[in-house]
This record gives C-alpha cells, structure tokens and sequence, in this order.
C-alpha cells in the first residue's frame, strides 16, 4: 500500500479524516463491526444524497450475526447522545426506504477460502474498518461507524488515494458485500416502529411488563418454576419490599404463596438484599417452611404462633430462640408471616399491643423487611386487615420503638381498597382461572405449574344442602324467652370464642344470644359444655349474669332432657352425615365443625358407627403429630409439596377439623367438604370451598355438603331474637349461589341475622350443580376485594401480544389526555425499569419510588385513544424535553446519562 495519510488518536480524529474523504463522492462503501444510529448522525451531512453501501462483519453463524445487529443497531435508538433523533430517524428511513442506504450482514471469513495477505487477516479477524468514496479515496483503520469509534475512542487508521489500493480495497468489498445478507428491510421496519405514535396502551403495557419483571438473576433450580400467573406477583412484592421495606401478600388457596415466598426470599438474596430468613406460621406447617427454605438455599429460623405469643422460655424453650433471632433481626433479615391473619387482634388494651404484634413491629422497627401473607385478611371486621398492615413499616416515616400505637400507618376503609394500597399485592382464583388458564382437548381448564406441569380446577361443584330436626330446640327458645341471660356487667375483650365483645349491663344482647343459637344447633356435646358453664358462676373468666341464681337453677331443671337425648343411639344431625358419607365410600372427606367439643363428638360418633373408616381428628393433637395426620390424610398434597415421595403409612379417609385447618393447610386430596356447623358468615363459607377448590392434579368434580338446622325455619325463633323485619327487608329469591353475598350481607352486630339469612339463602338452592364461574364469582364477592390491577391489566395481554411490545424499539412514543402537562418516561438503567414523571421544566414530578401512582396515572385501556394530531408536541421539542430529563435524572442519580436508555414516552396534555 503506498503511503497516506496517517491518524492515531481521539477528539474526533477518525471522524474528520472519514468525512473529508467522502465528501465529494457519489458511492460510498462502509464496512465496520458495529453500526449506530449516532454514527450514522455524525456523517449525515456527508452522506446526503450518495449511495450507501454498509456491509456489517461479524464472526458468528449466520442467524446469530443479523439478530445481533438489528438487536444492537434497535438499542442505538435511545443512545442519549443523539441530538434531533426524531429527524435523524427519519431521515435514514427516507433513505433505507428510497434505496439509497444498503445494508448488509456478512461473514468475517468464508469457509474453505484461502488466507488473504496480512492486510485482509486483519481486516478480517480485527475487524479492521474502511470507508471507501468511489474508487477515488479509502480509509482503513480501526473506527467503527459508531459515537464511540469516530469520536470518544483513541482510534488508529490510514487514508489512501491510490488508485491501486483504493480499487483492491473496492472490489475485495464488493466481493464480500455480494456475499452478505441484506438487513435493509429489518431497519426499515424498526425505525417505522420507533416513529409510529403509538396507542397509550402500548406503552403502559410495555412499563408493566419491565417493571415487573423478574430480576435476570437465576434462582436455585431446587426452587419449583413460577407459574405465568406468579411471575408478576413475585416481581411486585420484590419491588414493594424493596421500596418500603415490606409488602402484604394475599393470595387465595391454592396458588402457590409458599413457592412464591420462596422465590421473593431467594431473589432477594441473590440481589444481596437479605442473607438470612424468620418465619412465623402455624404449628403444622413448620417443617414444610423448613424443606422451602432449604430449596430456597437460605439460613433460616421457624417458629409457631404459639411460640410468639408464648412469655416465659423456661416454659416452652422456643422462645428463647425465637427472641434472640428478633433481636438480631436487621435489613438483612425478611421476616415472613404466613397465615398473618393470626396477628389480626392487635392490642391487649387500649393503646398496647399484644406481645406477639409488639415482638415483631419492634424487629421491624429496627429494620427488618417483612413479608405478610394469608388467603384470608379478615374475617368479620376491616380492623382485621389493619392489625395486619401495622405490622408493616409507616408509610414514609420511621415508626418509633414505643408500646404506644404508631400515629400513622398503612391502613384501609374497606376491603375494596387493599387491591390499590401501595403495599399489597393481590392475587384471587377468578383472576388466575379467567385470564391464567388454558383449555385442553375435551374442554378442561388447568394452569401450568412448575414450567409444563399442568393442574386442573374442578370440572363441576356439586352444592348439597340437607336440613336437620335440632332436638334441643325447644330448650334454647324457652332460655331466649327467659329474662336469664341478662349480663350483670361489661364482659371482658379478652374472652375467647363463645362469649367475646362489649356488652351494656342489664340489657338483652342479641349477639350474644345469636352465639347461644349457633352453639345449640352445633351438637348436644356442645350445648352440654355450655350449660355446665352457664350453670354457676365463674363458668366463664369474668363473665357474669344478673340472675346467676335462677340462671343455675334453669339449668339444673333440664337435665332430664339432656339425659333423654343420651337415651337415642344417635341424633338426627349425625345420621344425615352418615348417609352422605355412604354416599362417597371411596373419597376422601373433610368435615368442618366450629367448636371443639363438637370435633370430638363427631369423631367418636363416626368411629363407633363406621368402625371400618379410618377417622381422625385435629383438636388436641400436637404440631408433629398434626403433620402425620395431614400427611396421611392428603399425602398427594403434602407431599407433593415438600418434594417427597409416598411413604408407607396408614391412610386417613375422613378428617374432622375446627376452623383453624381451614387455613394454609392442604386438604385438597379431599373431594367431599361437609360443614358439620354452618358457619357464621358468608365469608367464612367462601374461605372453606376455597379449601377444595384448589387446582388438581387431573380434572374432578367435587361435592359440598351444608347440615342445616331447622331451627333457622321456626317462627318462634324470629319472634323472641325480633329477627323477622330485618329478615324481611333481605328477603329474596336466591336463584344463583352468587347473589348470597349481596343479599346475606355482613355485619358485625348483626350477626345472628347474618346466620339465619345464610341458612335461609342456602335452603333456598337446594340441590345445585354449579359450574366453577358462579362458584368463584360467589368467592369473589363474599371476599369482596379483587386482585391487583397490574395483574388484571398484564393479564389482558396474550403471549402474541407480550411477543410483540417486547420487539419492539426503545424509545416508542405515545400520548394520552391528562390534568397536567407532564412527561412520562420509563427507563432502564442497571437492568431495572423506573417510571419517572417529568414537569416541562425537566424537574421530576414523580421519581420511581412512586411507581404505583406514576403507573396508576398513566393507567388505560387498550381503545384509549391518544391525543389528537394539534395538540402533539413537535417532535424536535419532545426531543429536546427528554434530554433535558434524562440531564437532570441522571444528575440526581450521580450517573453518566449515556448509561441510561429510554424504554417508552408518553406526552401527558389537558
């Protein structure tokens, strides 16, 4: 090669020499590694109006060499060192479109060719550059058509106008360039994305999509996959931990909130968040919470509510363990809260916590992150879902480490309001069954768990409602008739389960009576616990009646009566359960009784009159033998999920249970759930189908049966609790399960009227055969709060559709209608997404701690339209907008604005 002009250095070196040499051409060949749309920028005013010939070299196979480009050349769109982009793009669309850029892919080397002198080695395997202007001038060096290699690196190269070497250096390039896959219609198709305007649901649905997304990190492949369903749930509740230090998950059974806590735990950790866990849960689930934490790959403690709420260690040793593990808590330790509906009776007194509530906000006052999760946030009142919240860290305040209640923490008016609140994350059945599922060959509806493993929600739900003749009931109206159950003064707030609330002196409670009602259609083994209580004084801790004395001698006087019962072999409620229970000899059968004395008395019933059924039963038994039992009675369940196989045990065909294994246990091998006592609320019926409901392993059909007294029938009954006006005014045919919520309605002193309106209502169904949509549209509304709206919105979005915003090109735009002048910018810098909300001035309005009110701005539907064509910014200005935001983010965020990326933009105007 004859000698020329020489360069090796930066400020713009490469680029002078270049754009002096292809100044006068008319054809300009450009062979380099890399191409960018700045580069493209820096030579526009040369390359005007010639012909372009770009070929790109790469080394890898043929696929790999133009999906990185076009993948490359798609990220230099947002490259924040672009100035006027919008008329740069559109400029090198013009030309791409007229055929005046060509642009091409080729291989550094071609199999089975000959070595090239050295010059053409390096040129080919060091990507050597060269711009060629005709056949007149060339240099070759080491820029590429890029910012960087034509003006910020230290760049070497040489400029010939030897008609010899500039001919060589031509025609070898055509040579190859004839070889090369042309990319031209790719990049017209990506620069006509990037400057389309784009329906505002677009870029809303892109900001959901990225900014919950899942961390790249890998979780432990110990860890089961996350379903499609849960992927954005862990995302948020990673995000929502992160921001305030703690989130509440609710979930409803079935879903999987053990997995995800494991996946929230365990990518926190990879993000070096947390290095170590606590967790609280129900006795019965602790050794499950120690297998998850193991696949979770995490140091981590567990303890039972008992033992948090347990004060003297010399007692039970745990809590020893269990306070020094609070004490050392920190911001490196997630304290996660299974079932936290346990935490729902917050204070002792006015004003103080209760030790168990005290323990943990004192651990997350000092720093802990916490996690709350439960299927069931309340139960009668929206004060039970506070006590949870408070749990959590105040709202942009540090809580102060005092006994005294916070003065201000997260909290909501109703339950309506939980799926909004910027720390919860919400996730219900229906939302996974209507957006999550998929149908197989004959109509069946499953979700993928654990990548391909499918599970199918039940087919058909049989409802059965059978009445009852409730012998005692002649006894219980002559007490409600009696002046007996006069209270002589204020109860206690602590009393537990029969008998709790405040009441007036002297004056006639109807909750409390309403409590008597339940108790005698429960079962004669309850009514007989409650008389002997109410038959002397001190029955009760501190709960007293006016007329103790004549109270006692009632009581005395009905023994005879209670003896009678003792006479017949078995009464009318137990032998209906006998013939549903020989109408399912070969299923598995949970029965749910509230009381206790009742859980005995049905066990002891069922195991002399069906002695060749395995029976067992869940009161007073301890944590490790509650596992055996459960694991005996649901092994597919319980030991699908601890990830074991069958053992050789022996197998439990029905289960008697209270109410507390309605919560965060897996009985779902049953098919048959039998409410032995109705339950109090409508609420409480929808949490115990939702105990069956869960997804299966293959397709069924599952029967639920309700005993209901006749007691609810009897006008006596409405006449001496004064229940017959309000029952009127709720009064209505119940032609779908689904209307029972709305007509049944809830209220904390209305109880008794709630119960028999339940009863009513069920009557009224009768036999019923439901399909799963009226069966979760019951749940939803019984539950009444629905999931997060980010989950229903993503939900909308099919994978065609998820496919097509992930292609396209950082940096689209859109606009929608606001109150403001704003600009919305969602960006990515150190692989996360922010949401940022910009004033004209480029100050921030709203920074991505706020994502949740930047996002919920911006929120719309896919037919929302954008803003008309006047009242569009020019795109120069908008240009002008974004950097001047980008400047100013990147200031406050002490970073280079050339590593940040602008994903989306949306112009908000009135």
């Amino acid at each position: 090669m004859s000698s020329g002009k020489r360069f090796f250095g930066s400020r713009a070196t490469a680029l002078h020499t270049i754009q002096s040499a292809l100044a006068d051409a008319r054809v300009v060949r450009i062979a380099s590694a890399y191409f960018e749309l700045s580069g493209y920028q820096l030579l526009e005013s040369v390359l005007r109006g010639k012909e372009i010939r770009l070929l790109i070299g790469r080394g890898e196979n043929q696929q790999d060499r133009i999906e990185s480009v076009i993948k490359e050349f798609n990220h230099s769109l947002s490259d924040f060192s672009l100035s006027d982009r919008s008329l740069v793009i559109q400029g090198m669309y013009q030309e791409l479109l007229h055929g005046r850029l060509l642009v091409s892919v080729g291989a550094a080397r071609d199999s089975g060719e000959q070595p090239y002198s050295s010059l053409d080695a390096r040129y080919l395997y060091h990507h050597a550059k060269v711009y060629i202007a005709d056949h007149d001038r060339a240099v070759i060096g080491s820029a590429n058509l890029s910012r960087s290699g034509l003006v910020s690196s230290i760049e070497a190269g040489i400029e010939t106008e030897d008609p010899e070497d500039v001919r060589w250096f031509a025609d070898r390039f055509d040579e190859l360039y004839g070889k090369a896959e042309s990319i031209n219609a790719p990049l017209l198709e990506i620069l006509a994305a990037w400057l389309q305007q784009y329906n505002p649901f677009v870029v809303y649905a892109r900001s959901l999509l990225e900014v919950y997304g899942l961390p790249d990190s890998s979780v432990p492949e110990s860890l089961p996959a996350l379903a499609a369903y849960q992927r954005p749930v862990v995302s948020r509740a990673l995000q929502v931990i992160q921001q305030h230090g703690g989130a509440m998950l609710i979930a409803s059974t079935g879903l999987g909130k053990t997995i995800m806590a494991a996946h929230i735990l365990a990518y926190l950790r990879m993000e070096h968040n947390v290095h170590s866990a606590l967790v609280i849960a129900p006795a019965g689930l602790r050794e499950m919470w120690r297998r998850t934490m193991r696949m979770a790959r995490t140091s981590s403690a567990e303890f039972s509510y008992h033992s948090l709420s347990a004060d003297d260690w010399q007692k039970n040793r745990q809590v020893h363990i269990l306070e020094h593990e609070l004490d050392r808590a920190d911001a490196n330790t997630l304290i996660i809260i299974d079932e936290s509906h346990h935490l729902r009776n917050e204070e002792l007194r006015q004003g103080f916590f209760k030790l168990r509530n005290k323990r943990l906000i004192e651990a997350v006052q000092k720093g802990a992150r916490v996690l709350l999760m439960t299927a069931t946030p309340y139960s009668r009142h929206i004060n039970d879902l506070n006590a949870q919240l408070r749990i959590l860290p105040a709202p942009g305040q540090q809580q102060q480490a005092d006994q005294l209640l916070p003065a201000a923490h997260w909290r909501v008016a109703s339950a309506h309001e939980i799926s909004g609140l910027p720390v919860a994350v919400v996730l219900t059945a229906p939302t996974v069954v209507r957006y999550f599922s998929q149908r197989d060959a004959e109509g069946k509806r499953y979700v993928l768990f654990s990548g391909d493993e499918r599970r199918f929600f039940p087919e058909k739900i049989h409802l059965h409602n059978r009445s009852y003749v409730n012998e005692l009931d002649s006894l219980l109206l002559r007490l409600l008739q009696s002046d007996l159950l006069l209270r002589s003064r204020e109860s206690d707030p602590e009393q537990e389960q029969l008998f709790g609330g405040a009441f007036q002196v002297g004056i006639r409670d109807p909750l409390l009576e309403a409590r008597l009602i339940h108790q005698f259609c429960s079962s004669r083994r309850q009514v007989e616990s409650l008389l002997h209580k109410l038959s002397f004084a001190g029955g009760f801790e501190k709960l007293r009646f006016a007329k103790q004395a004549q109270l006692s001698r009632f009581i005395g006087a009905q023994a005879q009566e209670l003896q009678n019962g003792h006479d017949k072999q078995t009464e009318h409620k137990v032998a209906i359960l006998l013939e549903v229970l020989k109408s399912h000899p070969d299923e598995k059968v949970v029965i749910f009784c509230v009381y206790r004395e009742t859980a005995r008395y049905v066990q002891a019933a069922l195991t002399r009159l069906l002695p060749q059924v395995t029976t067992a039963c869940t009161v007073d038994v301890e944590s490790d033998q509650l596992e055996q039992i459960l694991k005996a009675f649901a092994p597919l369940a319980n030991e699908a999920l601890l990830g074991e196989g069958p053992e050789d045990r022996p197998s439990i065909q029905i289960l008697v249970a209270t109410g507390a294994l309605a919560e965060g246990f897996n009985l779902q091998d049953a098919s048959v759930l039998i409410n032995f006592d109705l339950p109090w609320t409508v609420l409480t019926l929808a949490q115990r189908m939702g105990r069956i409901l869960r997804p299966w392993q293959w397709s069924r059909e599952i029967h639920i049966y309700n005993l209901l007294p006749d007691t609810m029938q009897k006008p006596e009954l409405y006449m001496a609790m004064n229940w017959k006006e309000r029952l009127l005014q709720r009064s209505s045919e119940h032609s779908r399960l689904a209307d029972i919520p709305v007509l049944v309605g809830a209220s904390e002193t209305d109880r008794g009227v709630e119960l028999s309106s339940l009863a009513n209502a069920l009557q009224s169904l009768g036999e019923s055969d439901l399909g799963l949509d009226e069966v979760l549209d019951f749940i939803e509304k019984a539950e009444q709060y629905q999931s997060s709206d980010f989950l229903d919105d993503i939900a909308l979005l099919d994978p065609a559709e998820i496919k097509a915003i992930h292609s396209l090109p950082a940096g689209i735009r859109s606009s929608q209608k606001d109150d403001q002048e704003l600009l919305y910018l969602l960006l990515d810098w150190h692989r996360h997404s922010w949401p940022v909300l910009f004033r004209r001035s480029g100050q921030v309005f709203q920074d991505s701690r706020q994502r949740d009110q930047i996002l919920s701005r911006i929120r719309c539907q896919p037919d929302t339209p954008g803003l008309a064509v006047g009242q569009l910014l020019e795109p120069s200005r908008l240009d002008e907008w974004q950097q001047l935001c980008l400047e100013n983010w990147a200031a406050s965020h002490h970073t280079d604005p050339t590593a940040i990326t602008i994903r989306a933009a949306m112009l908000l105007r009135p």
